[in-house]
């Protein structure tokens, strides 16, 4: 049963990894790899551990193909619809100038923003409201101390570096 497990781990690669058929037969050898990677891990240590490695090897194997890195930007492939994008992102170096992100309530949500910001902390070049991402208002504070607050339909305009 669970080299069924394994299988299936290999179709969810497949299916997300090959954004063109010329590339089949680099995800199938990536496939036979997770296979006996999960395989591996049954033996060794048995079942509880094997799905924490699964979920590890395959989220290694996915990153592996859809993010190029070089030595001053980033090369992210990513799908929307049927067709396959690039977008280059730039390798910021420094200290983020952001201390804390929170709501209208005081609750800290640094994390949930920063996922949406991106590594640049622009939100990707996109316009951006607070009432887009669920929140009434957002306050970012620096850590020089100073504080922006920007109401719900305001647009979100952060320096970060």
């Amino acid at each position: 049963m669970w080299l069924y497990l394994g299988i299936l781990s290999a179709i969810v690669i497949c299916w997300y990894v090959v954004p063109t058929p010329s590339k089949a037969l680099v995800a199938t050898r990536q496939a036979c790899f997770v296979i006996g990677e999960v395989c591996k891990v049954i033996n060794r240590h048995g079942l509880g551990l094997c799905l924490l490695w699964t979920k590890q090897i395959i989220a290694n194997q996915i990153g592996n193909r859809l993010v190029e890195m070089h030595h001053h930007h980033y090369i992210i492939h990513y799908p929307y619809g049927v067709t396959w994008y690039k977008i280059i992102v730039p390798r910021r170096r420094g200290p983020c100038l952001i201390d804390t992100v929170t709501d209208g309530d005081n609750n800290d949500v640094k994390k949930d923003v920063f996922a949406y910001m991106g590594p640049s902390h622009n939100f990707h070049g996109v316009t951006v409201t607070p009432s887009m991402l669920g929140y009434d208002s957002l306050t970012f504070t620096y850590i020089s101390g100073e504080a922006n607050t920007f109401a719900g339909t305001d647009i979100v305009s952060v320096s970060s570096y």
